[in-house]
């Protein structure tokens, strides 16, 4: 496998894991892993302002590489 590929992989899918984190456990009614009520609404709103156009910039790479790679 290209090695240029494999490293986009890992650098979009840093940003993606930290966002699903957040999200999967609010999407099971707002308790992490260990049944702790999550953090308060304002908390998570502020985390996930951070998180969501990390990821985005993440996935806008790894899609350019892919368009690069086709070329």
């Amino acid at each position: 496998m290209n090695p240029s590929l494999v490293e986009m992989a890992k650098r979009s899918a840093e940003p993606i894991a930290a966002l699903n984190a957040v999200l999967l456990p609010l999407a099971a009614g707002g308790r992490d892993g260990h049944g702790e009520d999550m953090a308060r609404e304002s908390d998570l709103v502020a985390r996930l302002e951070e998180m969501i156009p990390a990821a985005r910039r993440a996935l806008d790479a790894a899609e350019r590489r892919l368009l690069q790679l086709k070329k």
